[in-house]
């Protein structure tokens, strides 16, 4: 990535996909029956839940074309913030927002 986008490219595109890792966690913080697994400080973000069937929630984000990682103690699944989640104003981390929250 930095030979393609040079020192300049490959920072902002850290720091936009850490920008949006926060967001994403902001946002999983709201949604009532969620809540985070830890406290993560990077682009890796984890979150259970307590009221429902976690698994459950994967597969209706899958059936809208979500592909998120199922874990195990706990009942989790995690999202790995990427530059795809990041383009576009953080587009795609908006509908991951609101398919969460219609799920």
């Amino acid at each position: 990535a930095m030979m393609l986008h040079g020192m300049e490219g490959y920072v902002q595109s850290a720091k936009d996909i850490i920008g949006t890792a926060r967001y994403i966690k902001e946002e999983l913080k709201k949604i009532p029956g969620l809540r985070l697994v830890g406290d993560p400080v990077g682009t890796v973000i984890a979150f259970a839940s307590d009221e429902f069937d976690i698994y459950r929630l994967a597969g209706d984000l899958s059936s809208k074309g979500w592909e998120l990682n199922a874990l195990q103690f706990p009942s989790s699944l995690h999202i790995c913030c990427t530059k795809l989640h990041a383009v576009n104003e953080m587009e795609n981390s908006k509908r991951l927002i609101a398919d969460i929250t219609a799920a």
